[in-house]
């Protein structure tokens, strides 16, 4: 199965089977090795990538879901000023991520600014619970997230 889609700003067509996962295809087959494996159920959060400009656990959907889709990584994250916003901001909070959760920490984070740039305690938390990794505490986490708020509040204020 031949599928095209764009990654990290890049399109690109790759031969799968069916039954292949997208975390599978990208980690693997397009060697994005800051995608790690996790539980294969969604729920430890250490898939996670946006696709289409939503936050999902690419464990859980089979790769030729992604055809003609956008998808980002933490690779092409990481070329934008929205993730050195959010690593400032996680330094000066404190904030000490293992390399095995801090991807997913980071596109978590940028996927909920996007839509909240001052989001409730109650977003902060919904958030922070979707990665499974106790690496940094919930507080440091907490005063990351509003620093990060604080960081892309100024950017988009000063254009």
């Amino acid at each position: 199965m031949n599928i095209i889609c764009n990654v990290n700003g890049r399109e690109i067509a790759v031969e799968t089977r069916p039954d292949k996962k997208l975390s599978a295809l990208l980690r693997d087959d397009l060697n994005l090795k800051g995608l790690r494996k996790g539980c294969g159920s969604g729920r430890c959060g250490s898939c996670l990538i946006l696709l289409d400009d939503q936050l999902v656990a690419s464990c859980l959907i089979p790769a030729f879901a992604a055809r003609h889709k956008n998808i980002v990584t933490i690779e092409g994250f990481s070329q934008t000023k929205e993730f050195t916003d959010i690593v400032t901001a996680f330094k000066e909070a404190g904030v000490h991520l293992c390399s095995y959760c801090a991807p997913a920490r980071v596109l978590s984070t940028a996927y909920m600014l996007r839509k909240h740039i001052m989001p409730t305690e109650e977003q902060i938390n919904d958030i922070i619970s979707s990665v499974q990794c106790r690496c940094s505490s919930f507080s440091h986490l907490k005063k990351g997230i509003v620093q990060a708020s604080i960081h892309f509040s100024r950017r988009k204020d000063n254009g």
